[in-house]
């Protein structure tokens, strides 16, 4: 871990590894990569499942599937668009383009 502690305990810097995270309901999760935080927050990450992402959560965040040639906007990261989001995703495989 390569950053600083900023006020209001919050990190921006680094991280290389496995990276633990508890939820508010106490749910683990974990991720192996390279996390990137600025103020806390997560804005780029390259994951050793292949997928990445640049950018703040809910602020056009871009995602990137290299396991399946897709790049997509964040309102695409469960796969499809709900009635109320917008955004595009880029099937590099097939050439198709969503929006």
């Amino acid at each position: 871990m390569f950053g600083a502690k900023g006020s209001g305990n919050t990190f921006s810097g680094v991280t290389l590894g496995e990276l633990r995270k508890i939820d508010t309901s106490q749910n683990i999760s974990s991720e192996t990569g390279l996390i990137g935080y600025k103020a806390g927050k997560q804005v780029y990450g390259f994951r050793d499942n292949g997928t990445a992402f640049i950018g703040g959560s809910g602020s056009g965040r871009i995602y990137f599937d290299g396991t399946k040639g897709i790049i997509a906007s964040s309102s695409w990261d469960n796969g499809t668009l709900e009635d109320n989001e917008s955004g595009s995703k880029w099937d590099l495989a097939s050439g198709a383009f969503e929006l």
